[in-house]
């Protein structure tokens, strides 16, 4: 074999050994979870409660490109006012509710359809989790406390039905 054809046959050897390594390497793509009820796990930075009358632990948020840091506030005092939510159908009962900001207020959750649910608070447009309860079953009124959020405008969520059990939250 002479010194061209040793080269190209060199060059073909090592492209392919480069070839199998890199593959051999490549992270295996994980397959399509076949439940479809899937609970999306909180962020370390959430607040994730029992319910009342224990106190919320603190949930911070922080800054993102997208906007500005949204903090709790888990001393800020009580409000006293409590958002009543029925889940029905795999819907809640309320598309848009509020609550004062910048004081801790009370979320009232009753299941009646017999699903699994549980209740977020997420900030817009970074889509950080700012609160969460975990995931409620059975007829029996569950209670809340909601820590003191900023004013504004953020989303709530079934994160088990996020398609159909969401509305906005105005806090004001």
């Amino acid at each position: 074999m002479n010194r061209s054809a040793r080269a190209r046959s060199s060059a073909v050897s090592l492209a392919a050994a480069a070839l199998v390594v890199a593959v051999g390497c490549a992270p295996a793509a994980a397959p399509p979870s076949p439940s479809t009820n899937r609970t999306i796990a909180a962020p370390a930075s959430v607040a994730s409660v029992a319910p009342s009358p224990s106190k919320a632990p603190a949930a911070s948020a922080q800054a993102s490109p997208a906007g500005p840091q949204v903090t709790s506030m888990p001393s800020a005092p009580d409000s006293g006012v409590v958002v009543k939510l029925t889940s029905s159908l795999i819907h809640w009962s309320e598309s848009q509710i509020s609550a004062p900001a910048a004081k801790a207020w009370h979320v009232e959750i009753t299941v009646k359809d017999g699903a699994s649910h549980n209740f977020r608070i997420v900030n817009q447009p970074d889509k950080r989790v700012l609160f969460a309860t975990p995931n409620i079953i059975g007829a029996a009124a569950q209670a809340y406390d909601v820590p003191g959020l900023p004013a504004g405008t953020y989303t709530f969520l079934c994160s088990v039905h996020p398609t159909t059990m969401t509305g906005t939250l105005t806090l004001q």
